[in-house]
């Protein structure tokens, strides 16, 4: 189901899920393009509201695109109420744009509530937050997975260009690459800390990261990957088979001495990082119906060139010379003409590349 350029001055300008029973909703194959809303969730807007018992809400094979709003999350805002499942699965977010998480937004209502996320195998590009979270903004107190996932270029301003994570229980990221483009903003693609209050629950903050490919288009600065900044007893582990393209220190940093560290260096400066799989983007330079109607006709052009240059030659020998000047006239009027053509068709092809 196709839902484009929907607006809203509230939230959810598209679809708009309340799941009152303690029950699992699944949704799938729904396209949102062009949604915009003043608060927070442009496309998809999810709430739960049950108390004592799991509910659970399926995302699967959903596509996001130029979805915007003033708030947070510029595709989908989900918040849950007491125990709640989120997944989200095969989806592809593109250029969504918000306050906080530019795509994915994901909290609890109350200190109470507890939720619990997966994401898998969807593709974020070039998303943006106005201040932190460029992809996915979240908190999850029964811990969360992100696996086998790709992102990029996303930008924020604040913190976690990808995603940023308020951080209680597990959190693992498993297989996902990341390609990061370097600007004037010095912020990381995963930002991690903890909002954690003693009296709510016991702490148990861990992230875990397996394997993935972390990607720069450029070296230098800090922390270009992750910065970890939570003030509690809590782990970090990055796994061998990880690979980031930068340095230690310019990938990664720990902020708080309280924090279990296990990284293997091995993982650091690794150049087969270079092979990450980038997905296609819309903005890729491709080959347009435009920009191929511009090289058939330059092919057709250039051999109609050379039939008339081998007739002018074969005539040069059959007619005197007057007839003889005409051609060379005729060849100089072609030459002019195919000049302008060729102008015309390089100024095409050089604006359809730029854009």
């Amino acid at each position: 189901m196709l839902i484009e350029g929907g607006e809203s001055k509230s939230c959810c300008s598209a679809l708009f899920v309340e799941l009152t029973q303690p029950k699992q909703l699944s949704l799938s194959n729904f396209i949102f393009d062009n949604c915009v809303s003043e608060k927070s969730g442009a496309a998809v807007y999810a709430s739960t509201s049950i108390l004592n018992k799991e509910a659970k809400i399926d995302f699967t094979n959903f596509s996001f695109t130029n979805n915007k709003n003033n708030e947070n999350g510029g595709a989908v805002f989900i918040e849950t109420s007491d125990l709640a499942s989120i997944l989200m699965i095969d989806s592809y977010f593109t250029h969504n744009v918000a306050k906080n998480g530019g795509s994915i937004f994901i909290a609890e209502k109350t200190s109470e509530s507890s939720c619990l996320v997966d994401i898998w195998n969807c593709q974020f590009i070039k998303d943006e937050a106005l201040e932190s979270g460029g992809s996915i903004f979240m908190s999850a107190k029964s811990g969360a997975t992100i696996d086998c996932c790709n992102f990029t270029q996303p930008k924020a301003t604040v913190n976690g260009k990808a995603i940023s994570i308020d951080i209680y229980s597990c959190i693992n990221i498993n297989k996902c690459n990341f390609y990061m483009e370097k600007d004037s903003i010095e912020n990381s693609a995963i930002y991690v800390f903890s909002s954690f209050v003693q009296k709510q629950r016991s702490f148990d903050g861990e992230l875990l990261i397996k394997g993935g490919c972390f990607v720069c288009n450029k070296k230098g600065g800090k922390a270009t990957f992750l910065i970890f900044n939570v003030s509690q007893a809590s782990k970090l582990k990055i796994t061998h088979d990880s690979c980031f393209q930068l340095s230690k220190e310019e990938s990664i940093l720990i902020i708080g001495s309280s924090t279990t560290i296990d990284v293997d260096d091995s993982v650091f400066n690794r150049n087969d990082c270079n092979g990450i799989p980038i997905p296609p983007d819309d903005d890729k330079k491709v080959l347009t119906t435009l920009l191929i109607v511009a090289i058939v006709l330059m092919v057709v052009a250039i051999i109609c060139l050379v039939f008339l240059i081998v007739y002018v030659v074969k005539k040069r020998k059959e007619r005197n010379d007057d007839d003889l000047n005409k051609s060379v006239y005729s060849v100089n009027l072609l030459q002019t003409v195919w000049f302008h053509f060729g102008n015309s068709l390089k100024y095409i092809l050089i604006n359809d590349i730029n854009n």
